[in-house]
C-alpha cells in the first residue's frame, strides 16, 4: 500500500474516532418465526437536512471550513494552474477542522457525510495527473461545497 493511501486512510480513521463518535452500528436482526434468517436493510447513509432546517456546525469549526472554501475560491478567481497547491492548502484546512471537531450526534454524522467524500475529493485533486482532470476534480468541489451549504449553517 502506498504511503499517500495509508495517510488518508490513517485521517480517515483519525476523523472518526477524533470527533468522539458514539454512534451505533446496524446489526443482523433474525426471524424467529421462519427457518429462513433476514438480515435488516442497514441504515442508508444519506445526507438529509434537520427535519428540514440545515444542520448547526459548531463555531470552532466553521472558520476551518470558511477558510478552505475561500482558499478554493480564490484559487478560481485567479484561475491559478497550481492544483496541488490548493490541494496541500485545503488539506491544511481540513486537518484543523478534524483536530477541532468536538461535534457529537446526528448533525456529527451528518457533517461527516459530506466531508468523507470532500476529504476524497481533496486526495484526488492532489494526486491528479494532469490539469484537464484536475478541472473535473475542481468542478466536483465545487459542488460540494454548495452541498455543505445546502445542508449545514
Amino acid at each position: 500500500m502506498k504511503i499517500k493511501q495509508i495517510l488518508t486512510l490513517l485521517t480517515a480513521g483519525i476523523l472518526y474516532l477524533g470527533c468522539n463518535n458514539a454512534g451505533e452500528k446496524t446489526e443482523k436482526s433474525y426471524s424467529d418465526s421462519t427457518a429462513q434468517e433476514k438480515e435488516t436493510e442497514p441504515k442508508k447513509e444519506v445526507l438529509e437536512l434537520n427535519q428540514g432546517a440545515k444542520w448547526i456546525v459548531n463555531e470552532e469549526m466553521k472558520p476551518h471550513i470558511l477558510a478552505s472554501e475561500n482558499a478554493f475560491l480564490d484559487y478560481k478567481s485567479t484561475k491559478d494552474q497550481d492544483y496541488k497547491t490548493l490541494a496541500g492548502v485545503l488539506k491544511e484546512h481540513t486537518d484543523k477542522l478534524i483536530a477541532s471537531c468536538s461535534m457529537k450526534g446526528e448533525s456529527h454524522e451528518q457533517l461527516h457525510l459530506w466531508l468523507l467524500p470532500h476529504l476524497a475529493l481533496i486526495k484526488e485533486l492532489s494526486t491528479a495527473p494532469s490539469q484537464t482532470e484536475a478541472d473535473a476534480v475542481l468542478n466536483k468541489l465545487d459542488a460540494s461545497f454548495k452541498t455543505y451549504h445546502t445542508y449545514f449553517q
